[in-house]
């Protein structure tokens, strides 16, 4: 009878499935909560991984590297360059080379979004965001500066902004979504926003290197507290989309494809590349702030101070 009974419950599973999302045995590292990386691969065989992280437990921010100098709008792009005028230029840096904003290094970092407009003569070195980005509320980059014409996206966002999507995740309540494309100018519905591609956008003939994200509700209130970061060397969007889609993510996007995808977590290297980017996103613990409590115990005299820390 026993038997029987077994055997009928790994049919029911062999029929039925089970859960899409993953639980906390199939990660291949916990570091810290709220942060897991899993391992996966697609049919092919290809590697990939995917980085969860809980908004509820660490917070994400986009990291810019050092400023070059600020460009103001070009003459034939003042339809376009609507954002007081400026485009950060940027120099680039190794990935290792991003902290947190206290200056700590991150739990977890994986590169960011799409740059452009390099000089030729210094490969991947300095150039522009080609995206308009958002970070603790303040506009870091229009994502229009290109004064040497190397822009994919300056069409694109003007004539056909359906291609686009806006990442917007918000620290401080702990939730994420991703909307259809809006002009960020014209409201601010969360601190952080990045602007990125469609997941159509790209083939699904042509392969490279991806980094993609998706949103996902693991505790079933409606609101999207995950965050889904995919990185792998070789895929195309078709696979990365469907692979965060298996993960339960309601919406997904792309941050970069090709050499720029990377991947490092706790210390290891898992996707690696030797080019330097402009812009990354890195994670790690709540920001908090310190509270001192003097508690007094009898005798009167014997009062001891204790530290504390309040979670942002």
């Amino acid at each position: 009878m026993r038997i029987k009974l077994v055997t009928l419950l790994l049919l029911f599973t062999f029929l039925f499935g089970g859960s899409k999302i993953a639980n906390s045995e199939d990660a291949l590292i916990e570091p810290v909560d709220g942060l897991k990386l899993y391992e996966k691969r697609f049919n092919d065989g290809t590697k990939y991984y995917i980085t969860e992280i809980n908004l509820k437990k660490l917070d994400m921010h986009i990291s810019l590297s050092e400023i070059k100098r600020n460009e103001p709008n070009y003459d034939t792009w003042q339809d376009v360059g609507s954002f007081h005028g400026r485009n950060p230029y940027f120099i680039a840096k190794g990935i290792h080379d991003f902290k947190l904003p206290s200056g700590e290094t991150p739990i977890a970092i994986s590169s960011g979004a799409f740059g452009g407009a390099w000089p030729k003569t210094c490969d991947h070195c300095e150039g522009y965001l080609t995206f308009p980005a958002r970070s603790n509320g303040l506009l870091v980059a229009e994502g229009y500066g290109d004064p040497g014409g190397r822009d994919p996206n300056r069409t694109l966002i003007k004539d056909d902004t359906s291609k686009c999507n806006v990442l917007c995740y918000d620290n401080y309540n702990g939730v994420a979504d991703i909307y259809p494309w809006y002009h960020i100018k014209d409201g601010q519905r969360c601190s952080n926003e990045f602007v990125s591609f469609t997941e159509e956008v790209v083939p699904s003939t042509s392969t490279g290197g991806r980094t993609f994200c998706g949103v996902a509700d693991r505790d079933g209130n409606s609101q999207n507290e995950t965050l889904l970061i995919l990185t792998t060397s070789y895929a195309s969007n078709e696979q990365v989309t469907q692979a965060l889609r298996d993960f339960d993510a309601t919406a997904t996007i792309q941050f970069d494809g090709g050499g720029s995808s990377q991947l490092w977590v706790d210390g290891t290297d898992y996707v690696a590349s030797s080019r330097p980017v402009w812009n990354t996103f890195v994670i790690g613990p709540k920001s908090y702030v310190p509270i001192i409590k003097i508690a007094n115990f009898r005798p009167p005299d014997m009062g001891v101070i204790s530290f504390a820390t309040l979670g942002g």
